[in-house]
Order: C-alpha cells, then sequence, then structure tokens
C-alpha cells in the first residue's frame, strides 16, 4: 500500500469524518448512511445517548469531587506539619491563593471536616491548568 489506502477505505474514511448524503459514493457506503440516519431518527437512541451522557458527567463530577477532598485533606495535613503557603504551593503546584483560602478555613473551623471546607471556599481547589 504504501501510504496510499485503497479507494474504498478512503471514501469509507471520507464518509466518517462527515455523514451527509453528499460522501455516499457507492452502495456499501449508501447501506451505512441510511442505517446512521435511521438511528440518528430514533428516539430511543437519542434517549440513550442523552442518559449516558448524563451518567458520564455526574460521574466526572463525582471524581472530581473526590479529587479535591484528596487535596483538600492533603493540605490540611501539610498546615498541621506547619508548612508555609509558599511551600505547599511549591510541593503541590497549587495557587498560594487557593491555600490560603483554604488555610484560612482550616484555622477558622478547625471542626469542619472535608467536605465543609469545600463548600466554605470560592476558588477552585485544582485549576483548570492542572486537570486532566
Amino acid at each position: 500500500m504504501n501510504g496510499n489506502p485503497p479507494a474504498d477505505l478512503a471514501e469509507l474514511l471520507r464518509y466518517m469524518e462527515d455523514t451527509t448524503e453528499k460522501n455516499v459514493c457507492n452502495e456499501s457506503i449508501r447501506r451505512l448512511h441510511e442505517m446512521v440516519q435511521h438511528t440518528k431518527q430514533d428516539a430511543k437512541v437519542g434517549l440513550a445517548y442523552m442518559k449516558w451522557y448524563e451518567i458520564e458527567n455526574m460521574c466526572r463530577e463525582e471524581g472530581r469531587k473526590e479529587g479535591e477532598l484528596v487535596v483538600i485533606t492533603i493540605l490540611r495535613n501539610l498546615v498541621r506539619q506547619n508548612y508555609s503557603v509558599e511551600e505547599i504551593s511549591h510541593l503541590t503546584e497549587l495557587p498560594c491563593t487557593v491555600i490560603k483560602e483554604i488555610e484560612e478555613q482550616l484555622n477558622s473551623h478547625p471542626e469542619w471536616d472535608n467536605e465543609q471546607v469545600l463548600a466554605g471556599i470560592q476558588s477552585p481547589v485544582i485549576p483548570e491548568r492542572l486537570k486532566l
């Protein structure tokens, strides 16, 4: 092949990139296109996709919250060991502003658990640049 795919494969890939009628150029792709159109119009498929999307978002949000709670546990331990905000920032790569805000919550409300601390802060615990 030497980097040149067969014409049928190239046509299929073109159709897969843009599943529109204009890219239907042979009988196999026409049958595939009919199945795609039927699936797109099936209300059950749309509903299943929406449920899947909602479940995925819910799982992602739960995972994010668990990660934030772990970060607060780590920060709580470092604050107890008298690490400075700058040292904690250097170790964790978290912004000093986030660490200060969490430290203030921990000092003001030592009885709070991590979920209460998380609810009491305004800044995102894990900044966008550190998210996967």
